[in-house]
């Protein structure tokens, strides 16, 4: 089946302000989309918003077992908006419609997406791919899936366990509830209700609680004493206790605050929903957190059997609840253990998620039974030499992926012009192997054996 992959994660269901997002945070977003790739064939269509990465191209579909020149890639950077919405971008319309006509306009093409939102909805009805599916996600059910405090309202309803907190507005209601949940833990943590990846995340901590990282969280602010004007002298530098006088990057939104937990491991299971028949489990795993989420241990090194078992059956629950909503496609559900070994889950997106990519490009090249099969290794925004230079390293040490052994090194996603970083999957048949393989490949991009 046929594709036009739209890459969308600036996208106004992932922050409350998609203008907002810094300049110097635009090229890791762009890396977001150019994971997608992976999931392209021979005869798709790729729109990407950053400029198409031909050398990274070649190296994938060298990998994938296909010639480059059989996908037709386009970038945003060639037309004059930069919006995803079709009726902004008239000519983007006209070429992915006439490459269509090119290929084949009687095939069953559908369109894919990093998140299907009201724009790709547009899209569909453009190109005429429109589905059952398509009313609700233009009544924005993919927002509503990809929001913390939807998130709570859900869970709390069909009982599962989740941090204690509560939804607020930006200004006395969050400085009021901040001040509260200090003087019980000590430690709380304040999220943006729409972001992504602990962007927009700030611990918030008696002096030492925390140190000056925390897991998830893009900082940390310490706050000296127990009283209001305390906890509102600390929040106000990060304009939070008087939302409506913040500078641009830093708009009002709704913030979920939440007990934190500093010393918890992170896990993930990502599932298809379809619109009909049983939800299919697609991968799971242990997040890498260095302090912010790095990349990932696939299956999950450190989860014992009941945990997981609990993990997966949760997932598998509220996947059913979204599509319950009208909700199919791609869905991630995030959760932690604590010190004291409770399960708690934490949120859920309506999404690709952060090993979408890799699940994708496993299973072209590893074989559907590469989860039971093989140990994972990933790390993301990993500093590199050029992407030339490196993919020379790796074949100098013989670290590149072998075919036949199923072991080595892929490199996932190539960032080096615009951010000097990569991301690479380590593959192992056993996890023995798959820390030998990673840390000769850390040698090669000169830092220490183990990965941050």
């Amino acid at each position: 089946m046929p594709r036009v992959l739209l890459a969308n994660p600036f996208s106004h269901a992932m922050a409350a302000r998609p203008e907002d997002i810094p300049d110097d945070v635009v090229p890791y977003y762009d890396a977001m989309a150019d994971r997608l790739l992976w999931t392209l064939g021979p005869g798709d269509v790729g729109v990407v918003p950053g400029p198409v990465n031909h050398r990274f191209l070649s190296y994938m579909c060298d990998l994938l077992g296909f010639a480059p020149e059989q996908l037709t890639m386009l970038s945003l950077t060639g037309y004059e908006s930069s919006s995803w919405y079709p009726g902004a971008n008239p000519k983007l319309v006209a070429d992915v419609a006439d490459a269509v006509d090119r290929l084949g306009r009687d095939r069953d093409w559908h369109v894919t997406c990093y998140i299907r939102d009201r724009h790709v909805v547009a899209w569909e009805r453009a190109l005429g791919t429109a589905d059952a599916a398509s009313a609700a996600f233009a009544d924005n059910v993919a927002e509503m899936l990809n929001t913390k405090s939807i998130f709570r309202a859900v869970a709390r309803a069909a009982g599962f366990p989740i941090a204690d907190g509560r939804v607020v507005a930006g200004g006395a209601e969050l400085v009021d509830t901040v001040t509260e949940l200090l003087a019980t833990t000590g430690v709380v943590i304040v999220k943006q209700d729409m972001n992504s990846g602990g962007d927009g995340n700030v611990v918030i901590a008696r002096p030492g609680r925390v140190g000056a990282v925390a897991p998830g969280a893009r900082s940390v602010l310490t706050v000296d004493g127990p009283g209001r004007e305390d906890v509102e002298r600390a929040l106000s530098g990060r304009h939070l206790a008087d939302p409506t006088a913040a500078p641009v990057g830093y708009g009002p939104a709704a913030y979920v605050v939440e007990v934190f937990h500093p010393r918890c491991s992170s896990f993930y299971v990502e599932m298809e929903v379809p619109r009909d028949g049983p939800v299919r489990l697609s991968n799971y795993g242990e997040s890498r957190m260095t302090p912010l989420w790095s990349g990932f241990e696939i299956p999950p090194r450190t989860l014992g059997s009941e945990h997981t078992e609990l993990l997966c059956t949760g997932a598998r629950q509220l996947a059913e609840l979204s599509r319950s909503f009208g909700y199919v496609g791609n869905l991630d559900c995030d959760a932690i253990v604590t010190e004291d070994g409770e399960m708690i889950f934490n949120e859920f997106n309506g999404r690709v998620g952060g090993a979408t990519h890799i699940d994708a490009l496993c299973t072209r090249i590893l074989g559907p039974g590469y989860l039971d099969e093989r140990i994972l290794l990933t790390s993301n925004a990993v500093p590199s030499p050029g992407f030339d230079d490196l993919v020379r390293g790796l074949d100098a040490a013989s670290l590149h992926l072998d075919r036949g052994r199923g072991a080595g090194v892929i490199i996932a996603q190539d960032n080096t012009v615009a951010t000097g970083t990569v991301e690479y999957v380590v593959v192992g048949r056993t996890r023995e192997e798959a820390e030998e393989y990673e840390a000769g490949l850390r040698r090669v991009l000169g830092g220490s054996d183990r990965p941050d």
